[in-house]
């Protein structure tokens, strides 16, 4: 009986731990990725530009960089632990982070080009 007992309760807690690992970050259920798109998407945020995600949100179309912005991309404003701001634009399809603009809108990670980002040339253009 006692061994029947040690079993139940090492299922039971095998149980939980599966379900608490299960758990949706904020980043995925935003961003639709899959856990290792996620890790990846953060660790590229941590490794390359030096911020910790502390939240995220789709970002307003309306914002003038992403004006006439390609429609295989998705942009998402990221606010760092210390309360930067980033646009974090991926690809729709298979969720690739192609760049990140601070909040000056500058390019701190990734690769832009016309056909992603119209406006950001536009921008520089004028300065």
């Amino acid at each position: 009986m006692k061994k029947l007992s040690y079993i139940c309760i090492f299922v039971l807690l095998t149980f939980a731990f599966v379900s608490c690992n299960n758990s949706k970050t904020q980043l995925q259920e935003v961003t639709n990725t899959s856990k290792t798109q996620s890790k990846f998407i953060e660790k590229v945020l941590e490794e390359q530009i030096s911020v910790k995600c502390d939240f995220i949100e789709k970002a307003d179309m309306s914002i003038s960089i992403l004006e006439n912005m390609s429609y295989d991309c998705e942009a998402y404003n990221v606010v760092s632990e210390d309360g930067k701001k980033f646009i974090l634009i991926l690809n729709s399809k298979n969720k690739d982070v192609l760049c990140i603009l601070d909040e000056y809108n500058d390019l701190a990670f990734g690769l832009i080009d016309n056909g992603i980002l119209p406006k950001y040339f536009e921008k520089k253009e004028n300065n």
